[in-house]
C-alpha cells in the first residue's frame, strides 16, 4: 500500500510536467528566462523539503532525507515536461510537414553541433537547403520552430515595409539592454529611429569630411608597407572602427596612427564569436552574464563602454555626430527610466558594430577578389582612372555614379554577405503565405542571404566573382531582386542603365518609404561612402596581390559566422602601379591635401605629389580671384533689381488715380475678345475643312475666291498667334489638341491649312506653324473651295462617310516618295473585291474630327467603362441594337474590327480603354482630362512633325517616333495580321477579373488593378513572331514571354527557362520560351467560356467575381506580384491581402 501512494505521487508530479509543457512551455518565449527558471525550481525544491519535513516527520525525520525525496519528485516533474516535448515534436508539431533532419525536429543541438565545427553556420544551411529542398526546418532558437526559406518571393511577404512580421526571440540576445537594432516593438522602433534617419540624414558632408581624413590615413599606412605583405582584415577594421568611434564617442580608438588592436574591437569580435557559437541556444546567454566568472570580460566592456557615452555627454564636440542626435532624442526624455539608460547605451555600442564589422568585410572580401582576377582590376582602374581625370579628389555623389566600381563592391557583397546566416523574423499569429505555401502563425522565419546569393537558378555562375552581371550581362543575374545585401534597402544611387538595358522597367517602382523595410540598415550611405573612398584612391594608386603563401582556400575556410561576418589574416602586397606616371590625377591624395612641397620618403607619409610651379600657382590664384569677383559682381546685380523692383512698387502703390486699374480691366476685356474672335476664326476653319471639297485645278494664275479667303485669314495670322499662345498655355506641358485638323498639299490639289499652324495634328515647331512652307516664308497656299458653302454645322450629328471607306488622300501623312499600299485603295483586276489598306483605313476613320457637346461629353463619361466591357461580352452589333453608339464608340468600333478582332478579351478592352481616353481628351482638352492620360501617351517632340493621326494610338512612345519618320515601312497589311495575334498585356489573372458590374446601376467598371496594370507600358508587349519579322522594333517594345511561377523544377505544370530579357535573348531563345503560351490560353479561354455562359444566365459572378487561386506570378525584368486579384476595397475579400510589390537591392548590408 505505500508503495502504491509513492507510486501515485510520482505519477502525480509526472502528469503535472506533462500540463505544464502543453498549457505553459509549449507556448510563449522562455529564452530569457533561464535564470529565472532555475530559481524557481531551487526555490520550490526547497520549500518541498520544507513541507515534507514539516507534515510528514515520521516518514522524513530529517532535512537531508526530504529534500532527497523534494529532488526525485522535482526530476520527475522535468522528465515528463520533456517526455511531452519529446511526443509533441516527433509526432503533432504543426511544422512536421516541412522536410529537413529528423534530429533537427527533435532537438536544437543537431544544428548546434554543426555550427561548432568551423563556425560555418551559412555553409551548413545551404548543405540542408540543397540535400532538403527550398524550405527547411533547422531548428534554430527555439528548438524545431524554425523554419530556413530559400526564396526571393519570401523577401517581400517576411522583410518588407508592410510585412506583418516582427523580430524573432534572438533579439533578446543582450536582454535587459535594447539598442536600436533589438527593439522589437514596431512602435517604439519606429519612434527610436527618428533620431537615427536625422544623424545620418543631415550630416552627410561632415561625415565626408571625416571619412576623407580617415581615409587619407589608411592611405598613408599603405604607402609606408608597399611592396611588403599587409594584413588588410586588421588595418581595414582599424579604419572602420576609427570612423565609427569618432561618430560615437566623439574621438578615435587611434587604431590608424598607432597600428595596435584597441581593447574595444578585440572585446567586440570575441562577443560576436560567442554569438556565432551559441546563438541557436539563447537560453545559455543568461546563464552565461550571471555567472561572475564567466561574465567578468563582459562586465568589464560595458564598463568601458558605459565610461565613453559619459565622458562624451560631459564634453560634447564641436562637430555634431551620430550620437548627438542619438543623444538629443534621450535628453528630450522628462524623466529617463534606468531602462532609457541602459538602451542609450546599447545605442552607442551598436553605432561602432553596425558601421565598422560589416565595412570592414566588405572591403576585405573586395580586394580579396580583386586581387586574384587582374583583368578585372584593370577595367576597375580605367573606370577610377577616368574619374580621376575629371575631379581633383573623390567626392562621394559623384563616386556613386560609376557603374563599374558600384558593381565590383555588389559583386563582393554577394559572394561574401557581411550578415551571411541573414536576420531573424516572427510570423504574426494568423501565419503567411510565400509563394503559395502556408507558414504557421508564430513560426521563425530567416531567408538564408549567403545561400540565396550563391543560388544557381538566380545567379548562374553564383560561385564565379563577375561584375558585369551588375552591368551588361544580367543573363547572369535572372532574379536581381533577390540581391539584397541591406537587408530590405536599395540603392539610392544606383548606376545608369547601359544602352541596351535603357529600357528595361526599374525595380523600384514605389517610393523609397514604402520599398524599404522597418529595418533597414539605416547607416548604408555612409557605409557606400567609407568603401567607394577606399577603393577608389586604392585602386587608382596602386597594384594588388595576394601576399606569398598566402592562400585563398585558408581565408575563405577561416571566415567565422558570428552575426556579421568575422574575417582571418588576409595578406597582400600593395605596389606602386607600374604606370603611374601616365595616370591621370596621381598627384591628388585627397580633397583635403595640401600642394606637396617635397617627395615623402617610405614610411613618412603619403606618396609624393607633384610640385607646382611658380606658374602655376599664379594661375590658379589669378583664377580663384577673378571667380571671386564675379560673384560678388552677380550678387551686387541682384541686389540692385530687387531695389529697383522694390521702388518700382513703391511708387505704384503712391498713386491714387485709377488709371492703373482702369488700364488693367481694359486689357483683360481686350484679351476676352482676342480669345473669342480666335474661338471663332478656329470654328470657320474647321467647318470649312470638314464640309468643302476639293474641286478642280484651276488654271495657272487665275486665283480663286478660296484664294482671297486664304489670304484673309493668312492676313490674321499675327491675331491668330497671339490666341494659339493664349490658348496653348491652358493645359501644363500641352501645346495643341493632336487631332487633325488640316492636310498636307497633295499633287492633284491644294488644300487648306488652318490659322493656327495646325499640320495633321499641327504643334508649332521653332515658333514657325508647321503647316506653312518653311522653305519660303513669303508663300502662302491657296485653297479652292465652292463659293456657296453652308457653314452652319451641327457638330453633334455629322454623318460617318469615313466609317464606309470614303477615300480622303489627305490622311497619310507624309504621302510616299514611291509607290505604296497605303496611297489608296486598289481594285485588282477580275471578280476579286477591292482589298482594303487596313492602315489607310484606320486613318480615315480616325481623323475625322468628332466635336461633342457638353451633354454629348456627359453621356460619354457615364459609359465609357461600361461599353468596352459589354462589346467584348455582347458583341458589337448587340450593343449597338440596345442603345445608340456614339461618334467617338462607332470610330473605335471600326478600329477595333479592323485591327484588333484577332487579340484576345482582356487585349482588346485594354486597346478599346486606352483609345477611348485619347479620342475624349482630343474632343475636349481639359486639364481634367489630361490628367486621366498616361505620362507615356504625352507627346513625344517627334509628334510635332507632321504625320498620319493614327500613330498618336500607339501606345509605345518609340514605335511613334519611329512611324512618324518611316510610318510607309510597316503599312502593308501584314504588320497587322502579325500585330493580333502577338499582342499581348501582362494580366495575371483572368478576363472576367478586369472588371465588375455595378448592382446599382448595372454598369460595367474596370477594376482600379487592371487600370493600373494597362497604365504600366511594360504591361504592353509582342510575340516573339512580331519582332521576328520587326527586329528593328525591339529596342521599342518589351517581349512577352512566359516565366515559371516555381524554383523547384516540379511544381510549375508548364516549366519554362529562367527569364531572358530581349535585349540579350536571341528571337530564337524567345520563340523557344512562347511555345508553351498556347497551353495556357487554352486554359484561359475555357476559363472565359465559363465565364460568358453565367453572364448570360445572369448568374452570380458576371463581373463581379474576386476569386483567384494562382500563385505570385512573375513579369519580365524581375516585377513581382501577390497572385490577387487585388481591385482594392469592394473587390477584395475582406481580410485578403493583394499587395503588389517589388524587392530591390542596394549596395552595402545592415540590419537595424
Amino acid at each position: 500500500m505505500e508503495y502504491v501512494q509513492i507510486t501515485q505521487i510520482y505519477g502525480l508530479f509526472f502528469g503535472a510536467g506533462v500540463l505544464l509543457h502543453i498549457f505553459a512551455f509549449r507556448v510563449g518565449e522562455w529564452d530569457v528566462s533561464t535564470t529565472k527558471l532555475i530559481r524557481n525550481f531551487t526555490l520550490g525544491t526547497a520549500l518541498l523539503a520544507a513541507a515534507l519535513v514539516q507534515v510528514i516527520p515520521q516518514k522524513f525525520p530529517t532535512a537531508l532525507a526530504a529534500l532527497h525525496t523534494s529532488l526525485s519528485l522535482v526530476v520527475t516533474l522535468i522528465l515528463g515536461i520533456y517526455t511531452s516535448l519529446a511526443v509533441y515534436r516527433a509526432a503533432f508539431h504543426r511544422l512536421n510537414s516541412f522536410d529537413g533532419p529528423w534530429l533537427a525536429r527533435m532537438t536544437n543541438l543537431y544544428i548546434t553541433s554543426r555550427a561548432l565545427k568551423k563556425l560555418h553556420l551559412y555553409s551548413e544551411v545551404q548543405e540542408l537547403h540543397a540535400k532538403y529542398g527550398d524550405i527547411v526546418r533547422i531548428g534554430i532558437v527555439r528548438g524545431p520552430t524554425e523554419l530556413s526559406i530559400n526564396n526571393p518571393r519570401a523577401i517581400v511577404p517576411i522583410h518588407s515595409n508592410r510585412s506583418p512580421c516582427t523580430k524573432g526571440p534572438w533579439y533578446g540576445v543582450l536582454h535587459p539592454m535594447y539598442s536600436l537594432q533589438l527593439v522589437r516593438d514596431k512602435q517604439e522602433h519606429a519612434q527610436r529611429r527618428r533620431a537615427w534617419d536625422r544623424g545620418f540624414a543631415s550630416k552627410g558632408r561632415d561625415y565626408e569630411y571625416r571619412v576623407a581624413n580617415y581615409t587619407d590615413q589608411l592611405l598613408s599606412q599603405i604607402e609606408s608597407h608597399k611592396n611588403k605583405p599587409f594584413n588588410i582584415a586588421d588595418w581595414f577594421n582599424f579604419y572602420s572602427f576609427d570612423v565609427m568611434g569618432d561618430l560615437a564617442f566623439g574621438k578615435t580608438f587611434g587604431m590608424l596612427k598607432e597600428g595596435i588592436k584597441h581593447y574595444f574591437m578585440t572585446s567586440l569580435h570575441r562577443d560576436m564569436q560567442a554569438i556565432g557559437s551559441f546563438s541557436h541556444m539563447l537560453w545559455l546567454f543568461p546563464i552565461f552574464k550571471n555567472t561572475p566568472i564567466l561574465n567578468a570580460d563582459n562586465k568589464r566592456f560595458w564598463k568601458f563602454v558605459t565610461a565613453q557615452v559619459d565622458e562624451r555627454i560631459k564634453n560634447p564636440p564641436d562637430r555634431p555626430d551620430v550620437f548627438s542626435w542619438v543623444l538629443e532624442d534621450y535628453q528630450a526624455l522628462e524623466n529617463p527610466t534606468w531602462q532609457d539608460t541602459l538602451n542609450l547605451y546599447g545605442d552607442a555600442y551598436l553605432i561602432i558594430v553596425a558601421g565598422s564589422d560589416t565595412t570592414a568585410a566588405s572591403l576585405t572580401c573586395l580586394f580579396f577578389e580583386l586581387a586574384q582576377k587582374p583583368d578585372i582590376y584593370r577595367r576597375l582602374r580605367e573606370e577610377v582612372d577616368g574619374y580621376f581625370a575629371e575631379n581633383p579628389g573623390p567626392e562621394h555623389s559623384a563616386l556613386s555614379k560609376l557603374p563599374y566600381l558600384q558593381a565590383c563592391v555588389d559583386e563582393a557583397l554577394r559572394l561574401h554577405p557581411p550578415v551571411p546566416s541573414g536576420v531573424q523574423r516572427m510570423t504574426p499569429a494568423e501565419g503567411i503565405d510565400v509563394d503559395g505555401t502556408f507558414i504557421p502563425g508564430n513560426t521563425i522565419v530567416q531567408v538564408p542571404t549567403y545561400t540565396m546569393f550563391r543560388d544557381e537558378r538566380l545567379f548562374p555562375s553564383a560561385d564565379e566573382f563577375i561584375p558585369e552581371r551588375w552591368t551588361n550581362r544580367p543573363d547572369l543575374a535572372r532574379e536581381p531582386a533577390a540581391f539584397v545585401p541591406f537587408g530590405t534597402g536599395q540603392y539610392l544611387h544606383p548606376p545608369p542603365p547601359p544602352p541596351c538595358l535603357k529600357r528595361m522597367p526599374s525595380l523600384l517602382l514605389e517610393t523609397e518609404e514604402q520599398r524599404r523595410g522597418k529595418y533597414s540598415c539605416v547607416g548604408k550611405q555612409l557605409g557606400l561612402m567609407e568603401v567607394r573612398y577606399c577603393a577608389s584612391q586604392i585602386v587608382h594608386r596602386y597594384d594588388v596581390a595576394l601576399a606569398p603563401g598566402q592562400s585563398a582556400e585558408a581565408f575563405v575556410r577561416g571566415k567565422k559566422d558570428g552575426f556579421t561576418l568575422s574575417l582571418p589574416e588576409l595578406e597582400v602586397v600593395f605596389k606602386q602601379r607600374e604606370d603611374a606616371a601616365r595616370a591621370p590625377g596621381m598627384a591628388s591624395n585627397g580633397p583635403n591635401d595640401a600642394p606637396a612641397s617635397s617627395a615623402a620618403t617610405p614610411g613618412e607619409g603619403p606618396p609624393a605629389a607633384k610640385v607646382p610651379s611658380e606658374k602655376e600657382i599664379a594661375r590658379k590664384l589669378r583664377k580663384r580671384e577673378l571667380d571671386r569677383r564675379a560673384q560678388r559682381t552677380a550678387r551686387e546685380r541682384t541686389r540692385n533689381r530687387i531695389a529697383e523692383l522694390e521702388a518700382q512698387v513703391k511708387e505704384l502703390r503712391k498713386d491714387d488715380s485709377t488709371r492703373l486699374s482702369a488700364c488693367m480691366e481694359q486689357l483683360a476685356t481686350v484679351s476676352k475678345e482676342r480669345d473669342r474672335l480666335a474661338d471663332t476664326l478656329k470654328a470657320i476653319e474647321q467647318t470649312i475643312h470638314d464640309n468643302v471639297q476639293p474641286s478642280a485645278p484651276r488654271p495657272v494664275g487665275k486665283r480663286s475666291v478660296a484664294s482671297t479667303t486664304s489670304t484673309s485669314l493668312s492676313d490674321s495670322r499675327d491675331l491668330a498667334s497671339a490666341s494659339s499662345a493664349t490658348l496653348l498655355t491652358v493645359l501644363p506641358g500641352h501645346t495643341a489638341p493632336a487631332y487633325a485638323m488640316g492636310a498636307p498639299e497633295a499633287p492633284s490639289a491644294a488644300h487648306f491649312h488652318g490659322v493656327h499652324g495646325f499640320h495633321s495634328h499641327g504643334h508649332v515647331i521653332g515658333g514657325v506653324p508647321n503647316g506653312m512652307s518653311t522653305s519660303s516664308p513669303g508663300r502662302r497656299r491657296d485653297v479652292d473651295v465652292d463659293v456657296d458653302v453652308d457653314v452652319d454645322v451641327d457638330v453633334d450629328n455629322d454623318d460617318d462617310d469615313c466609317l464606309e471607306g470614303h477615300d480622303d488622300p489627305s490622311v497619310i501623312v507624309p504621302p510616299p516618295e514611291v509607290p505604296c499600299d497605303c496611297l489608296a485603295v486598289r481594285t485588282p483586276a477580275g471578280p476579286a473585291p477591292p482589298r482594303v489598306n487596313v492602315w489607310r483605313a484606320v486613318n480615315q476613320v480616325l481623323a475625322k474630327r468628332s466635336r461633342l457637346s457638353k451633354e454629348s461629353h456627359a453621356a460619354e463619361d457615364a459609359t465609357d467603362e461600361d461599353i468596352p466591357v459589354r462589346v467584348l461580352l455582347e458583341g458589337w452589333d448587340a450593343v449597338a441594337r440596345s442603345r445608340p453608339l456614339s461618334k467617338l464608340w462607332r470610330k473605335l468600333r471600326r478600329v477595333d474590327e479592323l485591327c484588333f478582332h484577332a487579340c484576345p478579351k482582356t487585349e482588346r478592352l485594354a486597346i478599346l480603354r486606352t483609345m477611348h481616353l485619347l479620342l475624349q481628351y482630343h474632343s475636349d482638352p481639359t486639364p481634367q482630362r489630361y490628367a486621366k492620360l498616361p505620362t507615356w501617351y504625352l507627346k513625344r517632340p517627334s509628334q510635332a512633325m507632321p504625320h498620319s493621326y493614327a500613330i498618336d494610338f500607339f501606345v509605345w512612345p518609340g514605335v511613334r517616333e519611329r512611324f512618324v519618320f518611316g510610318q510607309h515601312h510597316y503599312c502593308n497589311n501584314q504588320f497587322w495580321e502579325l500585330f493580333g495575334p502577338n499582342f499581348h498585356v501582362l494580366w495575371p489573372y483572368e478576363f472576367r477579373d478586369a472588371y465588375k458590374k455595378s448592382l446599382v446601376t448595372g454598369r460595367y467598371q474596370i477594376s482600379p488593378m487592371f487600370e493600373q496594370r494597362i497604365s504600366d507600358i511594360n504591361s504592353w508587349t509582342m510575340g516573339v513572331d512580331f519582332l521576328t519579322r520587326f527586329p528593328e522594333l525591339i529596342a521599342d517594345i518589351p517581349a512577352f514571354h512566359s516565366i515559371s511561377q516555381s524554383l523547384t523544377p516540379t511544381v510549375a505544370a508548364v516549366a519554362s527557362p529562367p527569364p531572358l530579357l530581349p535585349q540579350q535573348a536571341s528571337l530564337s531563345q524567345l520563340k523557344e520560351r512562347d511555345e508553351n503560351r498556347p497551353m495556357l490560353d487554352q486554359h484561359e479561354h475555357e476559363h472565359e467560356h465559363e465565364h460568358d455562359a453565367a453572364a448570360a444566365a445572369g448568374e452570380p459572378g458576371s463581373g463581379d467575381v474576386v476569386e483567384c487561386s494562382q500563385p505570385m506570378q512573375v513579369y519580365p525584368h524581375g516585377m513581382y506580384s501577390m497572385a490577387a486579384p487585388a481591385f482594392m476595397e469592394d473587390f477584395i475579400p475582406h481580410g485578403y491581402d493583394a499587395t503588389m510589390a517589388t524587392a530591390s537591392y542596394g549596395p552595402l548590408q545592415g540590419y537595424f
